[in-house]
C-alpha cells in the first residue's frame, strides 16, 4: 500500500486493473478483482515536494499511464513542470513531457485516445495535447486559480472545474462554449473569483455532467448542451462539510458523491437515484475518501487518505480491501507514553486508543516490539503541554483557516498548512503539521522544519531535552535533534503487532525477521529514468546492524546529511537491476532481465508464491545472462500468481515482483507433490574443546551433546516412515557421530550441496542439533561442527588473544547456511536445536538465523527463543532433547487432534509441540526446586519463522 495520501485512482478500460497515484511519489498498479498489488513504479524525485503525484490518465489500450503533479520543478528552478509516461507492465519510464507552467493538478485522456488534457495550478490554465505525439492543440490561460479536475465526454466535449469557482465546457474542437461561476455571482462583478469547485464528471452518454463544491455539501447536475442546471443534491448533516466529488454509475441512473466529513464514525458515501431523487447513505469508509470509481457491475472502488483501497458491493458491503500495514496514530494527544530518553514508547495502534504496543530500543530484537502489558507504563510519561509555552491552533484538516499562535505570537506557516499536534517545554514548542514537523521558540519563530510524506499526527519532546519525536501518518516515528533538527532515527511498527524496522540515516537498520520488507528508499537517477526503489531487505547482509541502531540516540549526530550518507552507501552497494518483462499465464512463463550492479551477479532465482522454482544449477547458470531476457516456466504444481525474481551478488540482492493479471491455481492441492529431502545433522563431540583443558585455557565451556546423534537419526527415520504416504520418494541423509560420517564442517557442506538436486515441487528439511553462538553485534550466528575451533569461537564473542585474528572458517555461519538453502528449489525448512544448557561464556541467541531465513524465504523452527536455553528431556530414560522429543511426537500425531486429511503440517506440529515442551520445563523446574531451596523458573519457548505458504507444508502422514 502507498505510504501517503492517494490522490487519484483510475481503471484500465477493461476494468481489470487499477492505477493509483500518491503523495509518496509512486504510482501503483492493482488487480481489480481482489486488489492484489501488481507493481510499484516510482517517479523521478528529490527531497521535499518534488515527485508528489496528483494527476493520472490511462491510455485506451491499457498499456501505459501518464502522470504528473509536483513533477519536474526541481530541475527547472521551480518554473516548469513535466509529465511522465510509464509502461504499466514493466514500470519503465517511456517519455518525459516538459514545459508545463505550474504544478500539474489534473489530467484526462479522451475515449478515442487522441487528446490529452492537462489542468495546471497557479492560474496557468489548461493545455490540450495531441496524443501520442504531444503536440499542443490548444490552450486556455484564462484561469484565476488551479484547474482541479478535467473530464472528457464520449463525444470529445471537455469540462473543467477550478478553484476560481468556474465551470468551463469546451467543444471537441477546443472552443470555449460555456464558462460561469457557481453559485452564480450576484450583480455584474468579475466572474471566476468565487468559491472553489470540486470534481466534474460526464454521464456515460455525455448528455449531462455533475460537479461538486468544496465549501458546501452540494452536487450540481448540469446540461452542457442547454447550458443550464438540471438538479441540485444536498445533504443536511452539519458534519458533512462538502460534497466535492461526484461519480456516475455505469448505466447513468445513479450518482455517487462524497466529501469532507467532520463527524465521528466512518465517512459516508451517498448514492442518489436520479429517477426519484432518493439519497442513500453508505457507511463504507474508514477515513476520508479521495476517489470513488463505479464499476460496470454496480460495484464501487474507493480510495482514502489512510491510504487504503476498498471494493464495495451494490449493498454497501466491503468485498475486498487493501489496507495500510501501519497503525493509525490519530489517537488522543496524551494516549502515548515515552521514557525520558525517548528510547521506550508505549502507544496505541488505532485512532480509538486500542491495540496498545510497547517498543524498547535497547531490548533484543525478538522482544523489542510486543503487546503492552500491565505495569509497563512505569517510568513513562505523555507529551508535555504544560511546560510554559502554549500553542493555540485548530488541530484538524481545516486548521489552516484559523491563525496559529505560540505564546500569543503568530506563527507563520505555508498556505493550507494545518497544525495537527504540538508539545512544549520551557523554551520551545514542537509542532506537527499537515506535511512537516517543526520547532518554534517562545516568540513564534520557526527554528527548523522538516518535510514529511504524511501529517505528523503526534509530537513529543523527550524528558532529557534532546529529541523531538513525531508519529507520522505513514506509520513511521521519527526522532530529530531538538537543537539542529537533524534526523537521528526512524521506526516503523506494523499493525500486526510483530513486524517492525528501525533505521538510522546512514541506512543501517534493525528489524523483526520480516520487517525489512516494509522499508525502502527512492534513489533518484535524474529526471529521464525511473528511480531505483531500494528495500532494506536487498542490503540485509551489509546494512543489518542492530548494534548501530541501539546506539542511535546515545551518539553525537554526524554533520553529513542523511541523503549524502545514503548516496555514498548506494554507490558502493548498488544492487543488481531486475525487471520482470512479461507474464504469460497460458504458458505459465515468466520473462525477465538482469543487469549487474556494483558486484557481479552470482545467482538468479524465481519464486512462485514464495517458493523457489529454479534448481540450483539453473540458478547458477543464469548469472551469466547479464542484459539478456531470460525465461522460466512455473511448474503446474505451484500457483501462477505472485511472482518474484531475485539476482544475488556478494553485496546486495536485486528484486522485482508482480502478480499475474489472470492467476492460476496449482494443478494439485497441498504441498507434498514431489520428493522429500531430509538432512539430519547431530554433533556430539567438539574435539578442539575436548583438548582445551589439557593444552590451553579456554574462556568457553562447550560440553558434549550425547543425545544429538540420536535426535538426528530418529528425525530422519520418522520422516522416512511417515513421509512415504505424502511424497513420491523420501531421500534422507544423516551426518552425525555414531553414524559413520563425522559432522565436520566439510561433511556438512557436502551434504548441503547434495540437496541441490531438489526440484520446485520438492520439500527439503534440514535438522541441525549442535551448539550455536551469536556474535556480539547480533548480526551473525555460528553453528559449531565437530571440528570447530576454540579460537574461532572466542573471536566471535570478542575474546582478545595475542597474535593474528583467527580464521572463522571452521564454524558454519548463518550466512553460509542461508546461502546454501537459498540455492535450493522447493519448500525449504530448517529445524535447529542449539543454545544447549551447560554451555558457558557466550550468547546462543539464534535470532540472526531467523532473520536470514525470512529474507531467503525458508522456514526456521528453533528449539528456543532469544537467550533461552534448550534442555534435555526431564526423564533420563528418554535419550532426547526435550524439543526434539516433542517434535517427534507431534509429527507422529501423538500430541493432539489429527487433521482431517491426516497430513501433519509444519504449523500444526509447531502448535502441538509447544505445550509438550512446556510440560518438560515444568518437570525440570520442579526437580530443581526439590533439589535447591530457591525459586527457579527456567523457560524454553520454541519459535517458528515462516511464511503462510511454508507453515502449511505437509511433512508426515499421521494415520
Amino acid at each position: 500500500m502507498h505510504s501517503a495520501r492517494i490522490n487519484q485512482i483510475r481503471a484500465t478500460p477493461d476494468f481489470e486493473r487499477l492505477v493509483t497515484v500518491s503523495q509518496d511519489k509512486t504510482l501503483r498498479v492493482w488487480r481489480a478483482r481482489d486488489l492484489a498489488l501488481m507493481r510499484v513504479i516510482a517517479v523521478p524525485s528529490e527531497a521535499g515536494e518534488e515527485g508528489a503525484l496528483r494527476a493520472l490518465a490511462i491510455t485506451p489500450d491499457a498499456r501505459e499511464a501518464i502522470v504528473g503533479g509536483w513533477t519536474g520543478l526541481a530541475w527547472s528552478g521551480g518554473k516548469r513542470a513535466q509529465a511522465y509516461r510509464f509502461d504499466l507492465q514493466t514500470g519503465r519510464l517511456l517519455q518525459v513531457m516538459r514545459g508545463f507552467d505550474g504544478v500539474i493538478e489534473s489530467m484526462a485522456i479522451s475515449t478515442d485516445g487522441r487528446r490529452l488534457a492537462i489542468g495546471l495550478g497557479g492560474g496557468a490554465g489548461l493545455r490540450v495535447l495531441d496524443w501520442p505525439s504531444g503536440r499542443e492543440l490548444w490552450v486556455d490561460r484564462e484561469y484565476a486559480e488551479r484547474v482541479n479536475f478535467v473530464d472528457f465526454a464520449i463525444d470529445g466535449t471537455l469540462a473543467t472545474t477550478s478553484a476560481d469557482g468556474c465551470l468551463r465546457v469546451y467543444s471537441p474542437e477546443g472552443s470555449l462554449s460555456f464558462r460561469a461561476e457557481y453559485p452564480p455571482r450576484e450583480g455584474s462583478g468579475t466572474q471566476c473569483r468565487g468559491s472553489e469547485l470540486g470534481g466534474v464528471r460526464f454521464s456515460p452518454d455525455g448528455k449531462a455532467l455533475a460537479f461538486g463544491l468544496q465549501d458546501r455539501p452540494e452536487i450540481v447536475v448540469f446540461d452542457p448542451r442547454q447550458q443550464q442546471v438540471q438538479r441540485r443534491f444536498t445533504v443536511e448533516d452539519p458534519a458533512q462539510r462538502s460534497l466535492c466529488c461526484p461519480n456516475w454509475s455505469a448505466d447513468g441512473t445513479r450518482l455517487h458523491m462524497h466529501g469532507a466529513f467532520a463527524g465521528d464514525g466512518p465517512t459516508p458515501l451517498y448514492r442518489v437515484t436520479l429517477a426519484s431523487g432518493a439519497i442513500e447513505r453508505l457507511p463504507v469508509g474508514r477515513q476520508r475518501f479521495t476517489n470513488v470509481l463505479p464499476l460496470p457491475n454496480g460495484e464501487l472502488l474507493v480510495s482514502t487518505v489512510a491510504p487504503s483501497l476498498a471494493r464495495v458491493g451494490r449493498d454497501g458491503q466491503v468485498l475486498a480491501e487493501a489496507l495500510p500495514p501501519n497503525g493509525d496514530f490519530r489517537f488522543a494527544w496524551n494516549a502515548w507514553r515515552l521514557d525520558a530518553n525517548a528510547e521506550t514508547l508505549l502507544l496505541p495502534m488505532d485512532a480509538a486508543g486500542g491495540q496498545r504496543r510497547m517498543f524498547r530500543l535497547a531490548a533484543p530484537p525478538e522482544t523489542a516490539f510486543h503487546e503492552a502489558r500491565s505495569g509497563e507504563e512505569a517510568g513513562l510519561a505523555p507529551p508535555d503541554r504544560s511546560g510554559g509555552i502554549q500553542v493555540d491552533a485548530q488541530l484538524d484538516d481545516f486548521g489552516y483557516k484559523q491563525p496559529v499562535r505560540v505564546n500569543g505570537q503568530p506563527l507563520r506557516l505555508k498556505a493550507f498548512q494545518s497544525v495537527r499536534s504540538w508539545a512544549s517545554d520551557a523554551s520551545r514548542a514542537a509542532l506537527g503539521t499537515q506535511w512537516s514537523v517543526l520547532v518554534a521558540d517562545a516568540r513564534g519563530r520557526v527554528l527548523w522544519e522538516h518535510d514529511l510524506p504524511a501529517p505528523a499526527y503526534q509530537v513529543a519532546l523527550s524528558g532529557n531535552g534532546r529529541w523531538v519525536v513525531a508519529a507520522v501518518g505513514d506509520g513511521t516515528l521519527r526522532w530529530y535533534d531538538v537543537t539542529s533538527g537533524s534526523e537521528a532515527m526512524g521506526l516503523f511498527l506494523h499493525r500486526n503487532g510483530s513486524d517492525w524496522i528501525a533505521w538510522r540515516p546512514d541506512g543501517s537498520y534493525a528489524s523483526s525477521p520480516g520487517g525489512d520488507e516494509f522499508l525502502g528508499w527512492l534513489r533518484n537517477r535524474g529526471d529521464t529514468r525511473e528511480p531505483e526503489f531500494l528495500r532494506a531487505v536487498q542490503f540485509e547482509r551489509t546494512l543489518y546492524r542492530p548494534d548501530r541502531v541501539q546506539a542511535a540516540l546515545r551518539e553525537v549526530l554526524p554533520t553529513t546529511t542523511s541523503r549524502a550518507v545514503l548516496e555514498a552507501a548506494w554507490t558502493n552497494l548498488k544492487a543488481p537491476e531486475v525487471r520482470i518483462e512479461q507474464l504469460l499465464p497460458e504458458r505459465r512463463e515468466v520473462r525477465f532481465s538482469v543487469r549487474s550492479g556494483s558486484a557481479a551477479v552470482r545467482e538468479v532465482g524465481v519464486y512462485a508464491d514464495g517458493i523457489p522454482v529454479m534448481p540450483s544449477l539453473q540458478r547458477m547458470q543464469a548469472k551469466n545472462a547479464d542484459l539478456q531476457t531470460l525465461s522460466v516456466t512455473i511448474p503446474s504444481s505451484l500457483p501462477f500468481d505472485r511472482i518474484r525474481v531475485e539476482a544475488v551478488s556478494d553485496r546486495a540482492i536485486g528484486i522485482d515482483e508482480t502478480a499475474s493479471l489472470r492467476p492460476l491455481a496449482a494443478a494439485l492441492t497441498g504441498s507434498a507433490k514431489g520428493r522429500l529431502w531430509v538432512l539430519a545433522i547431530g554433533v556430539e563431540r567438539f574435539d578442539d574443546f575436548a583438548r582445551c583443558k589439557n593444552t590451553y585455557d579456554c574462556g568457553i565451556r562447550l560440553p558434549p551433546l550425547p543425545n544429538a546423534p540420536r535426535d538426528a537419526a530418529e528425525v530422519s527415520a520418522m520422516l522416512q516412515e511417515r513421509g512415504r504416504a505424502l511424497f513420491s520418494e523420501v531421500r534422507s541423509a544423516v551426518v552425525a557421530h555414531h553414524n559413520g560420517v563425522a559432522p565436520t564442517k566439510a561433511a556438512i557442506m557436502r551434504a548441503l550441496a547434495a540437496l541441490q538436486a531438489a526440484a520446485a515441487e520438492d520439500t527439503v528439511l534440514v535438522f541441525l542439533a549442535s551448539h550455536g553462538v551469536a556474535d556480539t553485534a547480533g548480526r551473525e550466528y555460528y553453528f559449531v561442527p565437530a571440528d570447530g575451533s576454540v579460537r574461532a569461537l572466542e573471536a566471535v564473542i570478542g575474546v582478545q588473544r595475542p597474535g593474528a585474528a583467527p580464521n572463522l572458517n571452521s564454524l558454519l555461519s548463518a550466512t553460509e547456511l542461508s546461502d546454501a538453502l537459498r540455492r535450493l528449489a522447493g519448500r525449504r525448512l530448517l529445524i535447529i536445536d542449539t543454545c544447549h544448557a551447560g554451555a558457558v561464556g557466550f550468547s546462543g541467541n539464534p535470532y540472526a538465523i531467523n532473520k536470514r531465513s525470512a529474507s531467503a524465504s525458508f522456514a526456521t523452527l528453533s528449539a528456543a527463543t532469544g537467550t533461552e536455553l534448550s534442555y534435555e528431556h526431564a526423564d533420563p530414560k528418554i535419550a532426547h532433547g526435550g524439543f526434539t522429543y516433542a517434535l517427534l511426537r507431534a509429527l507422529r500425531g501423538e500430541l493432539g487432534p489429527q487433521p482431517s486429511t491426516h497430513a501433519m503440517t509444519l504449523q500444526t506440529a509447531f502448535e502441538q509441540l509447544l505445550p509438550e515442551v512446556k510440560r518438560n520445563m515444568d518437570a525440570i523446574n520442579a526437580e530443581e526446586r526439590r533439589r535447591k531451596p530457591v525459586h527457579v523458573d527456567f523457560k524454553q519457548t520454541p519459535n517458528l519463522v515462516a511464511s503462510p505458504v511454508l507453515r502449511e507444508t505437509a511433512l508426515t502422514y499421521a494415520p
